[in-house]
C-alpha cells in the first residue's frame, strides 16, 4: 500500500504544477500522460525476474544509461512543453470591454470607436456592445463579458441605479468596472471617469445670465436615470437660485425629458408653445440634442429665437452656432476621455495600482474619480478651439 501511495504522489505532483502553468485541459492530460507512461517504463526497468542474476549484472551499466536517457527525454519534453505554453499564454491579448447604452447620438459612436482604437494600440483586445437603450440587455451583455473573462469593462450606464447589479456581479467574479462618463450608483464601484457635470450646468447658466440677467427661462434637462442630469441641474440651480429669489428670472417651464433625444423635447415643446403666452428669453438645454429638439419646435411654431444653450459640441450644434441658431455649447474633450479611460483599463488589467486625486460619492462609497474640466464654446472661439483639436472640420460648419 505504501508503494502505491508513493507512485500516486509522483503522478499528482506534476498535475498540481501544471494546473497553474497550463490553462488548457487537453494539454494537461497529454503532459500527464507522458509522465505516466514514462514512469511506467522506468519502473518496469527495475528488473526482469526471468533474467539470470549474472545477466542482470552484465547489463547493469547499459540499463543505468538507458534510464538516464529516458529521464532526460522526459525532462526535455516537459520543459519544452511548459516553455511553449508559457510563451503562448504571454502572447494572449487582454480583453477589455466597452458597454454603451445606445448609439443614437454620434457622440457615443465616437467614444466607443476611440476607446477601442486606443485599447488596440496598447496591445489589448477591445470588445464593444450596444444595448440599444435597453437597461436589462446592457446588464446581460455585461455579465456575459464577465463570464468570458474580460478583465475590465467601461460602462456608459443606461440607468445609473440599475447597473449596480452588474457592478456587484463583476466584483464577485474579479472583473473591474469603470463607470464611463455616467456614474453608477449605490454600489462598490471601483472607478469613475467623466467630466465635471456640475460645472457644465454652472457654465451654461452663467453664460445666459450675462446675456439676459432678467427674463423668462425654460430649463430642459435629461432623464434623472442618468446621474449627470442631476449634477447638471445642481449646477444650473447653483447659479439660478439667487436670480429666481430676486424675481429677476421667471421659470416658464422646467422639464425633465425621458431621454436625451431631440424628439422628446420636440414633443414636449409642441405641447407647451401653443398655450404659452409669454416671450421666451432663454432656453437652458442640457445637451445639444435637446437644444436641437427645441429649435425644431421653435421653427414649426414660428416663435422668436431665444438664447439657447447646449452640451457636447456636436457637429450639428457647431453648425447651428455659426449660423446664429444656437447660442453656445459646452465642449467636452471626449477623445481625451476615451483615451485616458483606455489607458486606465489596461493598467488595471495588468495589475497596476491606480491613484486618483478626486473621489465622487455614488450614494454608498466615495469612488476614485478622474474628472476633466469642460470648455464654453460660442461663435467667438468655436473655430479656434474645435477645428485645431480635430473635433470638427471647417467643412462641417458650412
Amino acid at each position: 500500500m505504501g508503494s502505491i501511495m508513493r507512485r500516486d504522489n509522483l503522478i499528482l505532483g506534476p498535475k498540481r504544477l501544471f494546473a497553474r502553468l497550463v490553462p488548457n485541459s487537453f494539454l494537461k492530460i497529454e503532459i500527464i500522460s507522458v509522465f505516466f507512461n514514462a514512469l511506467v517504463l522506468h519502473l518496469s526497468c527495475k528488473g526482469d525476474l526471468s533474467l539470470r542474476r549474472e545477466q542482470r549484472n552484465s547489463f547493469t551499466m547499459k540499463k543505468i544509461t538507458a534510464k538516464i536517457s529516458i529521464l532526460f527525454i522526459i525532462i526535455s519534453v516537459v520543459m519544452s512543453t511548459v516553455m511553449l505554453l508559457s510563451a503562448f499564454r504571454s502572447s494572449e491579448k487582454i480583453k477589455i470591454g466597452f458597454l454603451v447604452h445606445d448609439l443614437v447620438s454620434d457622440r457615443w459612436k465616437s467614444d466607443m470607436e476611440d476607446f477601442a482604437k486606443k485599447i488596440t494600440e496598447l496591445g489589448g483586445e477591445p470588445i464593444t456592445k450596444n444595448a440599444f437603450g435597453d437597461v436589462n440587455e446592457q446588464i446581460k451583455q455585461g455579465k456575459a463579458m464577465v463570464d468570458e473573462g474580460v478583465k475590465v469593462i467601461a460602462v456608459v450606464a443606461q440607468d445609473g441605479k440599475a447597473l449596480a447589479e452588474l457592478v456587484d456581479y463583476a466584483n464577485k467574479k474579479g472583473t473591474t468596472i469603470i463607470a464611463y462618463d455616467r456614474m453608477i450608483l449605490n454600489c462598490d464601484l471601483p472607478y469613475y471617469i467623466s467630466f465635471n457635470s456640475v460645472k457644465v450646468g454652472e457654465m451654461m447658466t452663467e453664460y445666459t445670465l450675462k446675456l439676459k440677467p432678467k427674463g423668462n427661462y425654460i430649463i430642459l434637462n435629461g432623464p434623472s436615470s442618468d446621474n449627470n442630469a442631476l449634477l447638471i441641474r445642481q449646477g444650473i440651480m447653483n447659479k439660478l437660485k439667487g436670480p429666481i429669489e430676486k424675481k429677476n428670472v421667471n421659470i416658464l417651464l422646467d422639464k425633465e425629458m425621458d431621454s436625451w433625444h431631440a424628439l422628446s423635447v420636440l414633443m414636449a415643446m409642441e405641447e407647451f408653445l401653443p398655450v404659452n403666452k409669454q416671450r421666451i428669453d432663454v432656453i437652458i438645454a442640457a445637451s445639444d440634442d435637446l437644444a436641437s429638439g427645441a429649435l425644431d419646435a421653435i421653427k414649426v411654431d414660428k416663435v422668436a429665437l431665444p438664447i439657447i444653450t447646449g452640451q457636447n459640441a456636436t457637429v450639428d450644434a457647431c453648425r447651428n452656432i455659426m449660423h446664429d441658431l444656437q447660442t453656445m455649447t459646452v465642449y467636452k474633450n471626449v477623445k481625451k476621455l476615451s483615451s485616458e479611460a483606455a489607458i486606465m483599463a489596461m493598467k488595471i488589467a495588468n495589475g497596476e495600482k491606480i491613484t486618483t486625486a478626486l473621489t465622487t460619492n455614488n450614494g454608498k462609497i466615495n469612488v476614485p474619480s478622474i474628472l476633466f474640466d469642460p470648455v464654453v464654446i460660442d461663435k467667438s472661439n468655436l473655430r479656434s478651439v474645435l477645428v485645431p483639436a480635430g473635433h470638427v472640420k471647417e467643412s462641417d460648419l458650412n
